[in-house]
């Protein structure tokens, strides 16, 4: 009997003594040991085998609880405020060729988030959403471009894709400066009743894509292929060390409705042929075509004909044989070589460029003023695509529950356009970084070529290009306001305080005073009547005032960028342009700025 009970009182003892030195959860390591069996261990053994499963897992779920409470952390420091976020999306994002944007980012002190889709969803709200593709026609991310508030930021405008398709630029006929384009099969008579009047021009047929780029006679072009456009090869470039070359020119617009386009002045970038243009050969791309495998300006050597000379006295075969070359400069065009502005001098890309058009005593200020007017005349021909473009995303914005839609009351209207109360308020959030590629012929004219959106700024290929592409970043975030925040603050804190609003750029910043505002503009009947009227505080609106200050922050914070439009220099052709309403009060605004201030000048 007295044995029959031991065998019973042992593993209630076990248990007790292992509760007591484990504690309560103990229990579930009990029934462990149980199920395996290891009741016939000796119990020294039996406890120490147990205690290291315990403790085993206890170290894995408190390595868990770190890292929830750390995931956890790091998003509360987003809610915070404690840095702001930027989402960062592409696809094929992780070959790099969005480094330097995430770079420029974070040092400007952002939390970047990359990937698909946000990690967190609605619990994030981000500050900055950064598409490489053009975002309003992928229904997945609908939801956040539709869906924005004002303090937040999207990398593209609605209607953008229409200008940097390169069939739409080509065949728009928007301006002299872009070459002529026919979409075939449609286009196929006027392009006929073209080529007959100018029989001496050589044709480019590209795929709508710009894909299979090839120089053709008219009797060698296919006019019935559809996803096809034909346009006027230019077939004299200038050229730098025998080579033809594109000019790449970056622009930002900041604001459809007002327009406000900038240009950046700091550099641009000269891409290189990977073949002398001449002898032209229509069969060699090489020759005509700038690809990404370009030959950049660190590597172009100066430019020579080779002229064999036999030594006729000579008596070995080996000096029979051997050439001598002679260096002959192309004298037509007086090129030197680069390389002294810019390897010597450390001269930037566009110093080397105006370097070398002075030394063939042109002025290079005619060619950068063409490209300027150039790149605003398309940015105002194509202001109804984008203000159709932007219609459709309103008609999606319906499907959300979005306040900001709806934080001052006013009715959609079709001529939406120009009603300050509706474009700009609703789309203050989105810019746009675009390349726009240029052609110099060898009489300096200037042609618009393509234009690319989100053009690549990835250095994987040329490093030398990275401290470029890191201005050109932090220039553009200083010019929209993405590198302008307050520490400790978000963007959205800072948004609805009325007192930093303020603190950043006041309504004594943007009023304009003048005798009428005291005299003409004194009743309020004449606010509505009179667009100068509308700069005085008297009759300066809600969203007037928006308009205004943003125009103030960016030029206070533009940097390299310089204003195109709205332009305070007005060229004849721009006198009888109809401009909307929120349009003309802003040029007037800029104007009186400029006589006030010449660095408001443009």
């Amino acid at each position: 009997m007295l044995h029959r009970h031991a065998s019973v009182r042992i593993p209630t003892k076990r248990a007790e003594h292992s509760s007591i030195i484990h504690g309560t959860g103990i229990s579930k390591c009990q029934g462990l040991s149980m199920a395996t069996g290891f009741t016939n261990f000796p119990r020294g053994i039996y406890i120490i085998f147990v205690v290291g499963i315990c403790l085993t897992m206890l170290n894995v779920l408190q390595l868990y609880n770190n890292q929830r409470k750390s995931e956890h952390v790091a998003k509360e420091i987003s809610r915070n405020g404690q840095k702001p976020v930027a989402w960062v999306r592409g696809d094929k994002a992780q070959t790099g060729y969005l480094s330097s944007i995430i770079t420029v980012l974070e040092r400007i002190g952002y939390e970047v988030i990359t990937g698909k889709k946000l990690g967190y969803s609605n619990e994030t709200k981000f500050n900055l959403f950064w598409n490489h593709e053009y975002p309003f026609k992928n229904k997945k991310l609908e939801p956040y471009v539709a869906n924005l508030k004002a303090f937040q930021k999207v990398n593209h405008i609605p209607g953008s894709g229409y200008y940097t398709s390169k069939v739409n630029l080509a065949t728009a006929d928007i301006s002299e400066g872009v070459p002529k384009g026919f979409q075939m099969p449609d286009g196929r008579d006027a392009f006929l009743r073209f080529a007959s009047e100018h029989p001496e021009t050589l044709w480019v047929q590209k795929s709508n894509e710009h894909r299979g780029v090839k120089v053709q006679k008219l009797n060698q072009l296919r006019l019935d292929d559809n996803d096809h456009f034909i346009q006027q090869f230019i077939s004299n470039p200038l050229l730098i060390d025998g080579r033809k070359f594109d000019i790449a020119v970056y622009a930002a617009i900041t604001s459809v409705s007002p327009l406000r386009v900038y240009v950046y002045d700091g550099d641009v970038i000269l891409r290189f042929c990977n073949q002398n243009y001449n002898p032209f050969e229509a069969a060699v791309p090489e020759k005509y075509v700038v690809g990404d495998d370009y030959t950049p300006v660190w590597e172009v050597k100066e430019f020579v004909n080779i002229t064999f000379v036999w030594n006729l006295a000579a008596t070995s075969l080996q000096k029979l044989l051997q050439p001598f070359s002679k260096r002959v400069k192309d004298k037509s065009l007086k090129m030197p070589s680069l390389k002294p502005y810019y390897v010597d001098q450390h001269l930037t890309f566009k110093e080397t460029f105006n370097a070398f058009i002075s030394s063939l005593d042109f002025d290079p200020e005619i060619i950068w003023d063409v490209i300027k007017e150039t790149i605003a005349e398309v940015t105002i021909e194509l202001l109804p695509v984008f203000q159709s473009q932007q219609r459709h995303l309103i008609e999606a914005a319906k499907k959300f529950n979005e306040k900001r839609f709806h934080t001052r009351p006013f009715a959609i209207n079709k001529n939406f356009v120009g009603d300050p109360r509706f474009s700009y308020y609703n789309f203050r959030p989105f810019f746009e970084l675009s390349r726009f590629d240029f052609l110099v012929d060898s009489n300096f004219k200037v042609f618009l070529m393509e234009v690319n959106m989100s053009p690549n700024l990835s250095t994987a290929h040329f490093p030398q290009n990275r401290l470029f592409f890191e201005k050109i970043l932090y220039d553009l975030f200083s010019l929209v306001g993405v590198a302008s925040y307050l520490h400790g603050n978000d963007f959205e804190t800072n948004f609805k305080d009325k007192s930093i609003r303020e603190m950043e750029v006041s309504t004594r910043d943007i009023v304009i005073n003048t005798q009428d505002c005291v005299s003409l503009c004194s009743e309020k009947e004449q606010c509505r009547k009179r667009v100068k009227c509308q700069l005085c505080n008297s009759c300066l609106t809600y969203n007037n005032k928006i308009i205004l200050k943003a125009a103030y922050a960016e030029h206070m914070s533009q940097r390299m960028f310089r204003r195109i439009l709205p332009a305070t220099k007005h060229k004849p052709k721009h006198v009888n342009r109809v401009y909307s309403e929120v349009d003309r009060m802003l040029i007037l605004w800029f104007d009186q700025k400029c006589q006030r201030d010449k660095s408001w000048c443009n």
